[in-house]
């Protein structure tokens, strides 16, 4: 499981730098770059052994409730096949839902790594045994 774990990681590390790079066009690129990139640390944080549980925590709820706020401006006002029918978004709440739906796999991307059993050797030390 933790093999798997590992390729989801870097895979999805990939991908949120590419998705990174892909924002230089946005009309707001510095948040979503930051956001992207942040997601790449915390995963390539954890693929280098360190404990991540806290800004994996931070991470998933900062883009959660952005992505909620994003909500309001594009609920039942899209049908779901127009978030990938072209490239180009015609309409604000198309690009609203794109960017909602990014900053979903990134929060759902992170909880795994919230959830994570302490290896040996993280976190507090291990208390001796009285005999």
């Amino acid at each position: 499981m933790r093999s798997l774990l590992r390729v989801f990681a870097i895979i999805m590390a990939v991908l949120f730098v590419i998705s990174a790079v892909l924002q230089y066009n946005d009309p707001d690129p510095l948040a979503w770059v930051a956001v992207y990139l942040a997601g790449a640390a915390v995963l390539t944080g954890w693929l280098r052994g360190k404990s991540v549980r806290l800004p994996a925590a931070l991470l998933a709820a900062v883009c959660l409730g952005w992505a909620m706020s994003l909500f309001p401006g594009f609920w039942g006002s899209i049908e779901p096949g127009e978030m990938v029918q072209a490239m180009k978004a015609e309409r604000p709440q198309i690009e609203e839902s794109r960017e909602a739906g990014g900053l979903l796999i990134l929060a759902v991307t992170m909880l795994p790594l919230v959830f994570q059993p302490r290896r040996r050797g993280q976190g507090a030390p291990e208390r001796p045994v009285v005999q």
